[in-house]
């Protein structure tokens, strides 16, 4: 393991360290109605601690705001490789722990089947961590590469990602639920 790899993997054993079982999360986890399984599973843990921002990460502080912390899984491996903060009042504010995760979600449907793109972790908690949630342009272009039709959740939404793929050679085929289209109508 590289020097890089190592001082990461401690920087997130600290942090799983901290993110220990309280009422804050179990409540959170309940609100969301995600099951513990499933979080071990996709994210290893849900926590509620106080952080603050720092640019786009986030750091543990005791003066810092709610925020729930989520780890996030390297696409495709399944292996905890960076974690994710947002306040609990602002869940469309999310900070990545290392700035390394380009976007939530490691498992995906098979290639040719839709793959659901949540607007904000919560989203994808509270959809059973089912799809993905993009944070910078590698996690863009890892979605675009989907062989499949993209599921947005409303047509607000569906019209940012059919833009924010565009410059990655997709942008055509975002599909928006029925329900999300009565809403609109």
């Amino acid at each position: 393991m590289n020097r890089p790899e190592y001082i990461a993997g401690l920087a997130l054993a600290r942090l799983i360290e901290a993110a220990m079982p309280n009422r804050e999360s179990i409540a959170l986890q309940r609100r969301l109605r995600v099951s513990s399984l499933t979080v071990e599973a996709r994210c290893s843990f849900v926590a509620v601690l106080r952080c603050s921002a720092d640019g786009d990460e986030f750091a543990v502080r005791p003066a810092g705001q709610l925020c729930a912390v989520i780890g996030v899984h390297r696409f495709h491996d399944e292996r905890l490789f960076d974690a994710l903060a947002w306040p609990l009042e602002a869940p469309d504010q999310p900070r990545r722990y290392l700035g390394r995760a380009p976007l939530l979600g490691a498992v995906w449907p098979p290639q040719g089947h839709p793959l659901r793109v949540h607007e904000h972790p919560e989203a994808w908690l509270a959809a059973g961590c089912d799809g993905t949630v993009p944070f910078d342009g590698r996690g863009l272009q890892l979605i675009a590469a989907h062989d499949g039709p993209l599921v947005a959740a409303d047509v607000q939404h569906g019209r940012w990602l059919r833009e924010a793929l565009r410059p990655h050679g997709r942008g055509g085929d975002v599909h928006v639920p029925r329900a999300a289209l009565e809403v609109a109508a």
